[in-house]
């Protein structure tokens, strides 16, 4: 179990220099304004197990060497050194009683026993087994003798402790010289059942592999980053006018070099801009809740820059000073964000991406019910269209029977008129003269009367195509 922490402790050493160096090591990098953030070290526990002549391992290996000694002395041993040099190692009176001892190491208090530790430790065959192999002819021993070392008097340059500790050293040099990928293995519940999550279990875990402490180290640096490009398509909307150096750079300072690309300067002033919103809102929000007192000074004692008091001290600063002090910084290739700047700057964002999508709402809002209005309209107009088209072709119909009927009539009319005037000269013998002049009035009339009539019902035909012709007309040019 001792091997088993040991190895977790120098894994676990490795995993925080290369996360925070690594993280450290990109501030330098880009170039940005910075200052050391502490991280945990558990050197002091892998002193306690494996330094020269003092470690844990260390004193083990010393009493196997000699033939006197016991689990008992190796106990006595190690009260006797490690509880004075390292603050790691703790024994209680009743530890001391029972051969026991105990170690904070990263993950918590360990407690070990040192029962038949120095029997384990020196990993050697029994001397039986070694002198019946030496001595078999069996052609299968014969064959083993080689895979089998020799016992010496360097017990402890062979103990299993040094064994493990020489393989772990390899191991460490090995990963330092690759880049490493970290998966963490994480057990939902100790019962290893299924859609079982313990919240509990889970966070003791993630503190005792280092994870929480890694965020907090990165949280206290500037943890959210994104490229260039990256930044000022995400908040091109925070600095509208990214052309000009009003408004958006300090008027005390030259901070637009000629050797800077146009992308470049725009980058430069979004974010000048940016940190100048940023300060503003957390300085209102610093006199909202405490008018009487003075500016804070920076969180966690940022790059030990005051804050100022008004925006014309914020202005007076430098560029990189005012990106400091607001929290973010720009880099050679990224802009880094600290957690309260990455946080008011997304609620800026958020807020004017709300203004803007009820800005949008509105419009469509308004043109749809317009297009709507419009086809209502449309719709009405059409439907009045068809009918009064239905009325007139009602009125039509009704204007076309009652004409038939009055040409029906007077046909009939105009037949019982010659019957009778036929009959009456006829039974009252009129003079040829008098019929043939008759005949000649009846045919003038006829004729006139024809005509009259024929105008009259040409004229009422031509009438309601013209009518007929104006409306398909107007239908015609509506659809």
């Amino acid at each position: 179990q001792l091997c088993i922490n040991y190895t977790n402790e120098t894994l676990q050493q490795q995993f925080n220099k290369f996360v925070f160096k690594l993280e450290q090591q990109e501030y330098e990098r880009e170039g940005i304004l910075w200052k050391f953030i502490p991280f945990p070290d558990n050197q002091d526990v892998l002193d306690l197990i494996d330094k020269p002549r003092t470690g844990i391992l260390q004193i083990l290996d010393e009493q196997c060497i000699v033939d006197w000694g016991t689990d008992k002395k190796f106990s006595l041993s190690l009260y006797s050194t490690c509880d004075q040099i390292s603050t790691r190692f703790h024994v209680s009176a009743a530890q001391r009683v029972r051969n026991k001892f105990a170690v904070e190491h990263y993950a918590g208090f360990v407690e070990y026993s040192t029962e038949n530790w120095l029997e384990k430790n020196k990993d050697q065959l029994p001397a039986a087994t070694a002198e019946l192999l030496e001595s078999s002819d069996f052609d299968l021993m014969g064959q083993l003798k080689k895979y089998v070392r020799s016992e010496g008097a360097k017990v402890a340059m062979k103990s299993l402790g040094r064994q493990f500790s020489d393989s772990l050293k390899v191991l460490r040099t090995r990963i330092d010289a690759t880049m490493p990928h970290y998966v963490r293995c994480l057990k939902p519940n100790d019962a290893l059942e299924p859609d079982n999550f313990d919240p509990k279990n889970i966070v003791e875990q993630l503190r005792y592999c280092g994870v929480l402490e890694a965020v907090r180290v990165s949280r206290a640096g500037y943890p959210t980053r994104y490229p260039h490009e990256v930044f000022i398509t995400r908040y091109y909307m925070l600095c509208p006018d990214r052309s000009s150096d009003s408004d958006n750079l300090s008027p005390y300072h030259r901070e637009i070099s000629a050797n800077l690309t146009e992308d470049q300067k725009q980058l430069k002033r979004l974010v000048s801009r940016v940190a100048t919103e940023v300060w503003n809102i957390e300085h209102e929000i610093f006199k909202r809740s405490s008018p009487s007192q003075s500016p804070p000074e920076s969180k966690d004692n940022r790059h030990a820059l005051a804050q100022p008091k008004n925006i014309d001290e914020f202005m007076r600063l430098d560029f990189s000073s005012r990106c400091a002090v607001a929290g973010l910084q720009l880099g050679k290739t990224k802009v880094f964000l600290r957690r309260e700047a990455f946080e008011c700057i997304e609620s800026i964002r958020n807020e004017k991406f709300g203004r803007n999508v009820t800005k949008i709402s509105k419009t469509w809002r308004r043109y749809a019910a317009q297009q709507k209005l419009r086809m209502s309209r449309r719709a009405a107009t059409m439907i009045q269209c068809m009918v009064r088209m239905a009325i007139a072709q009602m009125k039509t119909g009704q204007l076309m029977a009652n004409f038939k009927a009055y040409l029906r009539m007077k046909a009939a009319a105009s037949k019982i008129q010659r019957s009778y005037r036929n009959h009456h000269a006829v039974t009252y013998k009129e003079g040829a003269e008098l019929r043939r002049a008759k005949a000649a009035v009846l045919t003038i009339q006829g004729g006139v009367r024809g005509r009259l009539a024929r105008r009259r019902v040409f004229g009422l035909v031509h009438a309601i195509a013209k009518f007929q012709s104006q409306v398909r007309t107007i239908e015609v040019r509506r659809a």
